[in-house]
């Protein structure tokens, strides 16, 4: 049970000190005397929210801080207070046995067990009657909090929404493959035009080596012609000589060898004529490599279309993180109607029309500027 409260610089509250008896306790006060603001810093003390300076005293120096302490009848003294430079600490005991400093959000889990409260325990002035009106899913929940069942409830749902997320990328993923095997059909014949070219590159090479024999025969190809003009002169004065020739075997024999050496000669000329002929076959195979480095463009295009994948893949955790963002705003949002809502109760008249204003309207302009 609640058996001690104190506010020092907490909204209204300069340094305001309550102490409860068992059973049901009233706070009475006149309008603007500071009770919601009991309530307020009761709940700050155990939730930690808002954050930031909103719930300041005016009353506060410089150097001072605000601070709520409550003391139940099962626990020590505790303490949170929020200092202007945002830095915020629980203490526990009259002596400050215990200090847990920069807490910057959430509570620490020493103070959630000795509080051992949650939204369950906090009824708030606009809050409907506890489990009165409440269906009976709600009222199941409620049940299962207690118990401590409604991990299992919270942890199905994060599995449930993980689960569909993911089915959701696979079938994105799986289309998307689908749509490049797609892609990738048009260049189902790479293979082929990659053989070509490599029969091509072997030809270049196969005509260069040609070339090199040729150029190295080039020497020998005009000195046999000459050794055939000289063979031919020799020949007409063997000619001019037959009645000779019966007695000149010896010339004949070096007339056989030139002969064969002529034979040798029309042979290396008969080959350069068909390496010629190659070469004409090689050139009109160069001319389609231009068509094979057109399709060298074309694998570069598929390189391209794969980092777009990944580029699409970057997307996609970018709307993660935006998705995160969405979830601060609307954290921010519930902060700032929660601020327009203290500061009607604070001045009692409508920020639209300067009207006195009760509970019932302040609630209607939030609902209204919330649209």
């Amino acid at each position: 049970m609640l058996e001690w409260l104190r506010e020092i610089l907490f909204r209204t509250h300069e340094d305001s000190e309550l102490y409860f008896h068992p059973g049901v306790n009233a706070i009475l006060g006149s309008n603007r005397a500071g009770k919601s603001n009991i309530l307020r810093g009761f709940v700050w003390l155990i939730k930690n929210r808002p954050l930031g300076l909103r719930m300041r005293s005016r009353f506060a120096g410089r150097g001072e801080y605000t601070s709520v302490a409550a003391k139940f009848s099962n626990t020590s003294e505790i303490e949170y207070r929020r200092r202007k430079s945002g830095m915020s600490e629980y203490e526990i005991g009259v002596d400050k046995d215990d200090t847990f400093s920069g807490v910057a959000k959430g509570v620490p889990d020493r103070i959630l067990d000795l509080l051992n409260l949650s939204d369950i325990n906090i009824q708030e002035q606009l809050s409907t009657p506890f489990l009165v009106t409440a269906t009976d899913g709600e009222v199941a929940k409620v049940i299962n909090r207690v118990i401590h069942l409604e991990k299992i409830e919270v942890w199905n749902s994060k599995l449930t929404t993980r689960v569909n997320t993911t089915n959701e990328d696979i079938t994105k993923d799986e289309k998307s493959l689908a749509e490049k095997q797609e892609a990738l059909k048009e260049y189902a014949t790479l293979d082929k035009a990659e053989l070509k070219i490599r029969r091509i590159e072997q030809w270049e090479k196969d005509l260069s080596e040609v070339q090199t024999a040729l150029q190295a025969l080039g020497p020998a190809i005009a000195k046999h012609l000459v050794m055939f003009d000289s063979l031919q002169e020799v020949k007409d004065w063997v000619g001019s000589l037959r009645p000779l020739v019966e007695d000149a075997k010896g010339v004949k024999e070096e007339l056989d060898g030139v002969l064969t050496l002529q034979h040798s000669v029309n042979a290396a000329i008969s080959k350069w004529y068909s390496i010629e002929e190659r070469k004409l076959e090689v050139e009109r195979f160069v001319a389609c490599k231009k068509e094979v480095l057109a399709v060298r463009v074309l694998v570069k295009e598929r390189e391209a279309l794969r980092k777009q994948g990944e580029e699409l893949n970057s997307a996609i955790s970018s709307y993660q993180n935006k998705d995160e963002e969405i979830i601060v705003l609307r954290e921010n949002r519930d902060n700032a109607e929660f601020d327009l809502r203290q500061t009607m109760e604070d001045i009692g008249r409508c920020p639209l029309c300067t009207s006195e204003i009760d509970d019932e309207k302040i609630e209607a302009v939030i609902q209204r500027l919330s649209r």
